[in-house]
Order: structure tokens, then C-alpha cells, then sequence
């Protein structure tokens, strides 16, 4: 019997993947950490019976996908919008990926005198990037919808962002600022630890970045995830800019 989980990398750390019969494509899970969301789930370590705990709700507008996972079968709730609404089905397994290609490294330049455009990924562009990376585009799709909502950019136009305090602290202190006198005055924007508390989500983010910007600017916006991917701006260089600046530009321009 095959396994009906996978491992995958993430960031840093590790979440479990199982594929959805109803999306067509891969969920993510995170069971040794919580998303920052504050979600997290338990799981029972059979990888071909799996059982995870909660339920799983992944939502976007007009659209909803409700289920729990209990012994290799996804039972999916009535509240979901697709065709396997109120059914219980097995939870496919995973096929085979060939191992030992390494993948490519993509690079890009921003040109800061373009003007914002505002591009949109497209699904032929997604498939190639996951080729290049040797990844399956289900799963890129998974990661697009995790931390953005399938968009990198707000209503508005400008790309969606969620300010980091914590990281702000730390990059202040890279900066030669002592950060701990202003975690009393800007209590929102700089703290030691994380929290979600101080979050505000959609176009009110920025109001928080311009706030830290008048601290120091370049710490503020390395302090920022930014847009469809939620990178932070602190690692603007392995994503192929010299500086967070470009960077910053290059999110502005295109997903």
C-alpha cells in the first residue's frame, strides 16, 4: 500500500500533504507547528491510514472545502461547495516522484523605473516554475492558497503584506537600534516574541509598515512578508535581488 501522506518541505520546517479528491489537488497540514493562522492539527503517524484531528476547512470567496480525515478516507462536510459535499471517499494515495534532480535556481532583477503592472501568475508560468524546481504544481498551488488566498495583491492594487514585530525587534537590533525602549512607545509594531495580537490584516498591514518605516525603513520592509508567496523581505537575496528595495519593487510589478 502506498502512502496516502507525504512530507514536504516548508520554509523551514515540515508540514503533511494529502491529496483532495474534490480540489484536484494537493492540502497542506501543519502538524509540529501551527500556521499563522494559529491552525494546527494532530495526526495518528500512519501514513496509510491516516487520521488527522480537527476538521480541515479551507475557504475562499464563493468557494469551501470542509472535511475531516479518519483512517485513509476523507469524509467531506455539507457546507463544502464542490460535487463531494456530505460524501466519504478514500483518500488517494501518492505516486511515485523520481529523486536526485537538482533544482534550478531561478533568479530575477527588478527594474525600478518599470511601472507596477500589477502581473498576474499565470497557470502555464506555475507549472513551469514547479518543473524547474522539480515540485508537483499541485502543491505550489497548495502553498499559493495557504498564504494568500490564490491573489498576491489586495483589492486596491497593492500587494498583500503581513507585518512581523518580532522580526522588526530583531532587524533593529542587526541595525545597531536598541529596539527595547520602542516595544513601550510602539507596542503594536516592535515586540520580542510573536504574537498574533497585534495583527490587522488586508490593506490595514500597511498601516502598521508605514508606522515601523518612520523607525527605519529598510528593517520595516525586511520585517514584511510580501505578496502571492508571502516572502519575507529579509530574504531578498535568495530570491535574487541585491537589496529589499528591488525586491519590494518586484512584488509590486508581478506576483
Amino acid at each position: 500500500m502506498k502512502d496516502k501522506v507525504r512530507l514536504i518541505q516548508y520554509g523551514e520546517k515540515q508540514v503533511h500533504a494529502i491529496n483532495c479528491p474534490a480540489c484536484k489537488h494537493i492540502h497542506i497540514i501543519a502538524v509540529d507547528f501551527a500556521f499563522k493562522n494559529g491552525a494546527q492539527w494532530t495526526f495518528n503517524c500512519n501514513f496509510q491510514k491516516p487520521t488527522f484531528g480537527p476538521s480541515i476547512k479551507l475557504t475562499s470567496p464563493g468557494y469551501c472545502c470542509h472535511f475531516f480525515v479518519k483512517e485513509g478516507e476523507i469524509k467531506y462536510c455539507n457546507d463544502c461547495t464542490h460535487i463531494l459535499a456530505g460524501k466519504t471517499v478514500p483518500l488517494p494515495e501518492f505516486e511515485n516522484i523520481s529523486e536526485g534532480k537538482k533544482p534550478k535556481q531561478v533568479k530575477q532583477k527588478a527594474n525600478p523605473l518599470k511601472k507596477h503592472t500589477m502581473t498576474k501568475l499565470t497557470e502555464k508560468q506555475i507549472e513551469k516554475v514547479a518543473k524547474e524546481h522539480n515540485l508537483e504544481t499541485a502543491l505550489v498551488k497548495s502553498v499559493i492558497k495557504v498564504e494568500s488566498s490564490g491573489s498576491g495583491f489586495l483589492k486596491d492594487g497593492r500587494p498583500k503584506i503581513l507585518f512581523e514585530g518580532h522580526i522588526f525587534y530583531n532587524n533593529l537590533k542587526k541595525a545597531g537600534i536598541n529596539p527595547n525602549p520602542l516595544t513601550k512607545k510602539h507596542p503594536s509594531i516592535v515586540y520580542a516574541k510573536w504574537t498574533r495580537e497585534h495583527y490587522k490584516g488586508g490593506s490595514k498591514e500597511y498601516t502598521r509598515l508605514d508606522q515601523a518605516k518612520l523607525i527605519h525603513k529598510s528593517s520595516a520592509l525586511k520585517s514584511t512578508s510580501w505578496g502571492l508567496f508571502q516572502i519575507m523581505g529579509f530574504n531578498h537575496q535568495l530570491c535574487g535581488y541585491t537589496d529589499v528595495k528591488s525586491f519590494v519593487i518586484a512584488q509590486k510589478e508581478s506576483e
